[in-house]
C-alpha cells in the first residue's frame, strides 16, 4: 500500500482520512500543528494497524511553511504516494471586523500551503504515479456572507483541483476535489461557528465523509460531495438559477452569527 501524507491529521476530517488509509495497511505521514497530539496519535495507528507513521508537526499558515514541510519530507527520505491537503480553517463574522492576522492566516493555509505542496509533490509524482486529494467544501459552490474569505478559499481549492485534474489526465496522477457537506467535528468550534444559525446543518459524520472521499481518490475521480442532504444538494443545483442577491441573503440569514446587525 502507498505511502500518504495527510494535512491536518490530529482531528476531524484528517483523523478520519488517516484511520482509512491506516486501515488498509498504508504507512503515513501525518502533518499538525501540535507536536504532542502527533505522537499521541502515531503511537494509536501503530498499535492499532502495525503500520509505520512519521510524525512531521508544522503550522502550514505561515509564509514558507508548506516547503518546510516538504523539505523534512525529503530530509527522511519519505516518498509519498498520496497526498491529502485536509488542513484547514475559517473564520466567521464581517469582514472589516474580522482580524487581519487570522484572515492571512486562512489565506497561507487554505490556498498557498495548498498550492505549494501539490506544486512541489507532482513533480516526482509524475515518474512514480500518485494520487492527490484536496479537501474543498460546498462552500466552494456559492459565496458566503460572513465567512466571505473562507468561501472564497474553498472556491480556489475546487477551481485549482479541477484544472489540474484535467492537466493530468494521461498522467500517473490523479487530482479529485472533496467538497464535503456540513460535518459535525472540531472545525465548529475552531471556526467559532458555534453562534451561527448555519451550526445546525453540521451532522455528517467524519468517517462516512472520509470513506467516501478516500474511495473517490482511489478512482481517480474529479469531484466527491459526500456528506450532503439531498435537500441541500437539490438546493445548490438550483442556485446558478436563482437570482444571486436571493442566494446571498439565504447564506447571509444563515451564517449571521446571533445578535449580528443586518446590513
Amino acid at each position: 500500500m502507498a505511502l500518504a501524507l495527510v494535512t491536518g491529521a490530529s482531528s476531524g476530517l484528517g483523523l478520519a482520512l488517516c484511520r482509512r488509509h491506516a486501515a488498509l495497511g498504508g504507512d503515513l505521514i501525518i502533518s499538525a500543528r501540535h507536536e504532542s497530539a502527533l505522537l499521541e496519535l502515531k503511537a494509536s495507528l501503530e498499535k492499532e494497524f502495525g503500520i509505520k507513521v512519521y510524525a512531521i508537526a508544522q503550522d502550514l499558515g505561515a509564509p514558507g511553511a508548506a516547503e518546510t514541510l516538504f523539505l523534512k519530507v525529503k530530509s527522511q527520505n519519505l516518498t509519498p504516494e498520496i497526498l491529502i491537503n485536509n488542513a484547514g480553517v475559517g473564520c466567521d463574522g464581517p469582514f472589516v471586523s474580522m482580524p487581519l492576522d487570522d484572515m492571512l492566516n486562512l489565506l497561507y493555509l487554505n490556498i498557498v500551503s495548498l498550492t505549494t505542496l501539490c506544486r512541489l509533490f507532482m513533480p516526482q509524482m509524475m515518474s512514480t504515479g500518485g494520487r492527490i486529494l484536496n479537501i474543498a467544501s460546498i462552500a466552494a459552490l456559492i459565496p458566503g456572507p460572513y465567512m466571505a474569505p473562507y468561501y472564497a478559499s474553498k472556491a480556489y481549492v475546487e477551481n485549482l483541483s479541477k484544472a489540474l485534474w484535467f492537466e493530468c489526465r494521461g498522467s500517473k496522477i490523479t487530482v479529485t476535489s472533496c467538497l464535503p457537506g456540513p460535518m459535525r467535528t472540531g472545525f465548529v468550534k475552531a471556526s467559532r461557528l458555534q453562534d451561527a444559525r448555519v451550526s445546525s446543518l453540521f451532522t455528517a459524520s467524519a468517517d462516512d465523509v472520509a470513506s467516501a472521499a478516500y474511495r473517490a481518490m482511489l478512482k481517480g475521480k474529479r469531484v466527491v460531495m459526500p456528506g450532503v442532504p439531498l435537500w441541500l444538494r437539490a438546493l445548490l443545483k438550483l442556485s446558478p438559477f436563482v437570482p444571486e442577491r436571493l442566494v446571498l441573503e439565504i447564506t447571509g440569514a444563515l451564517q449571521r452569527p446571533s445578535g449580528a446587525d443586518r446590513n
